[in-house]
């Protein structure tokens, strides 16, 4: 099956839920945070600027797709950061072709090489300042802890 990934530029999407579409080989890279940098510099590099940005680290970045099948069949789908890192997600994610879906732009996004960028986020979680992004294709995340005084 055959995918076309068309970004959606809507602002009211960012209003609709969407459960986590789990990609196994996404899933095997949230051991390497230098991995969200990579993911979020594809992005970049193959979409643009993405839907909405924040600077806190439990919601970072939204795109929005609307998928495409090669038999006709579409759906919207959304490539983020949040809590737990790089995510896809979708109303129904749990369906076979939702998911195959995912896989397949997170083949694409592998094979991109990155665009230059750099962020700085704040995790009160974690209390800690985040600055990430890519230079020339090496991917980078540094934490320090955010300076806590009374």
């Amino acid at each position: 099956m055959l995918f076309t990934f068309t970004v959606l530029h809507d602002r009211t999407l960012l209003s609709h839920g969407a459960s986590r579409i789990r990609v196994p080989a996404l899933s095997a890279q949230t051991h390497d945070p230098a991995y969200y940098a990579r993911f979020r510099g594809a992005l970049l590099a193959r979409f643009g600027p993405p839907l909405a940005t924040s600077t806190d680290a439990g919601d970072a970045f939204a795109y929005w797709f609307l998928v495409t099948t090669d038999a006709g069949e579409s759906w919207m789908m959304t490539a983020y950061e949040g809590p737990s890192g790089s995510a896809f997600g979708a109303l129904d994610a749990h369906r076979e072709e939702v998911i195959a879906a995912a896989t397949a732009l997170l083949a694409l996004l592998d094979a991109t090489h990155p665009a230059d960028f750099e962020v700085v986020l704040a995790s009160d979680e974690y209390e800690s300042h985040i600055r990430y992004g890519c230079r020339d294709g090496v991917c980078y995340w540094h934490e320090t802890p955010l300076d806590v005084t009374d």
